[in-house]
């Protein structure tokens, strides 16, 4: 179910990359929702798409930061957003540190 789960993620990261509603890297994408993996296998619905990032849905506020601590000891920048029905953690695809730092 889990490999359901990212293979249909993915997927509609992609379609929505292709067709220009999805305003990120397709590289960075995939690389993103790779580190996640584990993360949103364990989601009960299928995240949110963003102009340039992913929503992970949680029940609650210790849920969401939890969630949010795992994916920054990743490298990956998020932040945990409070909604009327619940918690999301807003997961940057864009500048989320998979790019190489160093000198120009």
């Amino acid at each position: 179910m889990a490999k359901l789960t990212y293979d249909g993620i993915v997927e509609t990261g992609i379609e929505r990359i292709n067709t220009g509603r999805f305003h990120v890297n397709r590289d960075d994408f995939i690389s993103t929702v790779s580190k996640i993996r584990d993360i949103i296998s364990t989601q009960d619905f299928v995240p949110d798409f963003g102009i340039d990032s992913i929503y992970l849905h949680y029940a609650n506020e210790k849920e969401a930061n939890e969630a949010s601590s795992r994916i920054t000891a990743l490298g990956i920048q998020c932040m945990v957003v409070q909604e009327k029905t619940g918690w999301k953690v807003k997961v940057e695809i864009n500048g989320s540190g998979n790019e190489k730092s160093g000198g120009s």
